[in-house]
């Protein structure tokens, strides 16, 4: 007879009693399940009640940044100088006099467009740093202002763009294109993105590109317009339009649009034409500057007044136009044309000569008004004397100084049966007929 320990009796009785042992064992996991249960619900109202503490404070600052913004809008309502610097935090002379000009040119659109402040749009709050965008009502429509902010000991102050917190870094990238951003500019990139994606494709097509290239924007927290880069000569610099006074809903203005519309097509001409200098004949620097102000008004579906090259595309093809301007040399003129639409008496090409004439009549009368007496002369065909007569004449009286348009032309025949081209030059007053000669590849005048 021996000694029976508990375990050993209780292993007797689960082999005696398999169901009990079962029911045993899912009382303990649902003992378990319960203590995990309880401990899952204590993590839940701790971290519930820590968040909703965030919360309260972020709410707490919300108010006080408010607050802080409609003090600088009720300062500016006021014209109280002293109050609005008061809420702007220290800084060099060149933040005091940003804030300054702010201050001064908020006062003078109270007094020419009866500009009023309205309320804050929308704001956001990282840490100690937050932008608020403030209503400004002009002429009945809703502008925004982008203030910047910096949380201190004396509350939320008035910091400078470059100095404020702009979001998280954005890299926008598509084919050929990447723009890198801020949070902020999100709604500007949205807008710009696509189109200079479409600006690139486009401009290559119309240019007969062999390569399209690789364009990079910056997007920077500093005022002023957009320009290349000196170092790079594809990478463009964007100033945030949140710099200045934006239109709601308007953060890729028109002006905005069109400026990076006109770089973009200069800059993809100056990679199959070159750069114009001072040595170039004037109608190649004005074939040149045609074919800059042509491909930006392709680029923003706009008409830009290029009257000879659309009608070259018109008539000799949308190839024609490329040719041109791959063809344009220094010593470049008007034989270009004839050798682009293979039409060697450019009298019978059927082209719109509007705005080169009236450039060119533009030019007589700057010449005229600078002294300059040999580039004036040089518009005239002084192989006819009488008319180089007549023409110094002119040049002493100063006809043709007020701004001219150029209304009409159409090809006549002379006396002796010879081509001429017959524009209608307009002035303020009056309309006159001028007649140009073709000599050499250059359109002279002939009266």
């Amino acid at each position: 007879m021996g000694i029976e320990f508990e375990w050993d009796l209780d292993s007797a009785d689960e082999q005696a009693q398999p169901g009990k042992v079962g029911r045993r064992d899912t009382v303990r996991q649902w003992k378990r399940l319960a203590r995990l249960g309880f401990l899952l619900l204590v993590l839940t109202l701790l971290a519930g009640g820590f968040f909703l503490r965030l919360r309260e404070v972020d709410s707490q600052q919300e108010d006080l940044l408010r607050a802080s913004v409609e003090t600088e809008i009720t300062a500016l309502r006021l014209g109280d100088l002293q109050a609005f610097q008061q809420m702007q935090a220290s800084g060099d002379q060149a933040q005091q006099l940003f804030w300054r000009d702010l201050f001064d040119a908020w006062q003078m659109r109270k007094l020419e467009s009866n500009a009023r402040g309205g309320g804050v749009a929308a704001m956001a709050i990282s840490g100690e740093d937050a932008w608020v965008q403030v209503e400004e009502i002009i002429h009945g429509e809703t502008w925004l202002h982008t203030w910047f902010y910096r949380r201190s000991g004396k509350g939320w102050r008035h910091v400078s763009p470059q100095a404020g917190w702009r979001g998280h870094a954005r890299s926008h990238r598509v084919s050929g294109l990447r723009i890198d951003y801020e949070d902020i500019d999100a709604p500007l990139v949205t807008g710009l993105g696509p189109e200079l994606e479409s600006w690139l494709v486009r401009g290559c097509q119309l240019l007969n590109c062999a390569v399209r290239p690789a364009l990079n924007v910056q997007v920077l927290a500093q005022p002023g317009a957009p320009v290349w880069s000196t170092a790079d000569s594809w990478l463009l610099l964007l100033p945030s339009p949140w710099t200045g006074l934006v239109r709601q809903g308007d953060a890729l203005n028109t002006g905005l649009r069109a400026e990076v519309a006109r770089l973009l097509s200069e800059r993809l001409l100056r990679e199959i034409a070159g750069q114009p200098g001072p040595a170039w004949s004037r109608e190649a620097r004005w074939l040149h500057a045609s074919a800059d102000a042509w491909l930006a008004g392709r680029l923003l579906q706009e008409d830009s007044g290029q009257h000879l090259l659309k009608s070259i595309s018109a008539n000799f093809g949308e190839d024609a136009p490329a040719a041109l301007i791959k063809g344009l040399e220094p010593t470049s003129t008007l034989d270009l044309v004839a050798d682009v639409t293979g039409v060697p008496d450019l009298h019978d090409a059927a082209l719109d000569w509007r705005d080169l004439l009236a450039w060119q009549v533009g030019e007589e009368a700057a010449t005229r008004l600078a002294g300059e007496r040999d580039a004036f002369l040089a518009f005239y065909d002084l192989r006819d004397e009488a008319l180089g007569v007549l023409a110094r004449a002119r040049f002493v009286a100063g006809e043709f100084i007020a701004p001219l348009v150029v209304d009409e032309v159409e090809p006549v025949n002379a006396s002796g049966g010879e081509l001429l081209l017959r524009a209608q030059v307009r002035d303020a007053s009056s309309t006159i007929p001028v007649f140009f000669r073709l000599v050499e590849g250059r359109w002279l005048r002939a009266s």
